[in-house]
């Protein structure tokens, strides 16, 4: 092909004080990128989030403005599928904004390698100021089916310590081809709002004929914001983990995937996170300590295999806290380092 064709969806609820810089972004992208298409979806949006994605479809030729009931992320970006044109899709959090050259680096990379899926990396952005550039694990370069198989699929989930899949979870640091996620996108349950895009990733690269890793690029700036849909205290995120666990199974067996032990290796990598998460970001540790407890009551079988062996010292000191039931100690522990670094 001598030109490549994206399509940048970007599903919006309540962001009219980030879309600006989100959207700016998009438009001012280099010379030489060819073709491509903005498509702002309004999630039922209460502020004036859906007058500014009106706005700027009048401004710009380029970009559609989509409005729904609210339905969550997951059927926000089906909804911009739908109404994609490109053959290859993109996405962008609405407060969230990428780099000028992302276009321009991305379409030589399709040109070059044709493959169904482009991974590279992003840089996330912390309250404090500071900015740490987040790599795939991933070695640069094209991988076959045949790669896919033996060098991916292997280790996708966990490359030893806590939360280390071979491939970043995030969909925005991803361009995918447009026939291959409306292949996939039933498969994708609309009513996960917890590691939606790490079952997006997981169905994908089980269809995708290749996938090519592009090395020390990082186009996608992602603002960690406490304000932020992830960043608050969650008393249901043990629910939210649940669905997100049954989805993956069910994708792994309709797919034949048959690291089973990987999928175990990311449950439990997962629930320690998670749990680790909500005692940084709670102040009250009678509450925390009485959805850890209900959780672990009733779901003692993560924990059947409890395969530990990569993680780091810290990692492995929570791990030990929270198997033996030393909440406590684990609850001052994420407290302080939250004070500390206020970054977690």
């Amino acid at each position: 092909m001598a030109k490549c064709d994206f399509s940048i969806i970007v599903p919006c609820y309540n962001v009219q004080n980030q879309l600006e810089r989100c959207v700016t972004s998009l438009i001012n992208q280099e010379d030489g990128y060819g073709r491509y298409e903005i498509i702002l979806v309004d999630d039922g949006s209460v502020d004036k989030t859906g007058l500014m994605c009106d706005e700027y479809c009048l401004e710009y030729k380029n970009i559609k403005s989509i409005h729904k009931k609210n339905g969550g992320l997951i059927s926000a970006w089906k909804s911009g599928l739908r109404a994609a044109e490109g053959e290859y899709i993109l996405f962008c959090d609405a407060d969230d904004y990428v780099s000028g050259d992302l276009l321009s680096i991305v379409e030589k990379s399709c040109n070059e390698y044709k493959a169904d899926m482009i991974i590279y990396g992003y840089v996330m952005e912390y309250d404090s100021g500071r900015c740490v550039k987040k790599s795939n694990r991933l070695r640069g370069g094209l991988y076959n089916r045949n790669r896919i198989e033996k060098e991916i699929l292997p280790v996708f989930f966990s490359t030893g310590r806590m939360n280390s899949g071979i491939i970043n979870n995030s969909r925005w640091t991803k361009v995918i081809k447009r026939d291959v996620l409306l292949r996939v996108a039933d498969d994708i349950c609309d009513e996960v709002t917890l590691g939606e895009d790490l079952i997006t990733k997981f169905v994908v690269a089980l269809n995708v004929k290749s996938i090519y890793c592009i090395s020390d690029f990082y186009p996608y700036h992602y603002v960690r914001s406490r304000e932020s849909m992830t960043g608050g205290y969650d008393a249901d995120v043990y629910n939210k983990l649940e669905k997100r666990f049954e989805n993956i199974e069910i994708i792994a067996d309709k797919y034949g995937y048959i690291h089973t032990q990987q999928i175990t290796r990311e449950k439990i990598s997962s629930i320690l996170f998670y749990t680790k998460k909500l005692m940084s970001r709670s102040t009250c540790y009678i509450e925390t300590k009485e959805v850890i407890d209900y959780f672990f009551s009733r779901q003692k079988q993560y924990f059947r295999f409890q395969d530990i062996k990569g993680f780091s010292v810290s990692e492995k000191a929570f791990a030990v806290l929270i198997f033996f039931r030393m909440y406590l100690v684990a609850y001052i522990a994420s407290r302080l380092k939250t004070r500390v670094f206020n970054d977690f």
